[in-house]
């Protein structure tokens, strides 16, 4: 059985992404999730927008 903190990284990755889905005009997100140490982190982001800034 997962752990409590393996089911709230979960739920908070799905969160992220969902609001990512309804309020950014995104096709895609960079969902990170990274050990350091005894230490978890988990990142969400959009990629970095590129463009001519027209």
């Amino acid at each position: 059985m997962a752990s409590a903190t393996e089911i709230a990284l979960l739920r908070i990755a799905q969160s992220a992404v969902s609001n990512v889905v309804r309020h950014a005009a995104a096709g895609t997100v960079d969902v990170t999730l990274s050990y350091l140490g005894d230490q978890v982190a988990l990142a969400v982001q959009l990629p970095a927008v590129t463009g001519s800034g027209s």
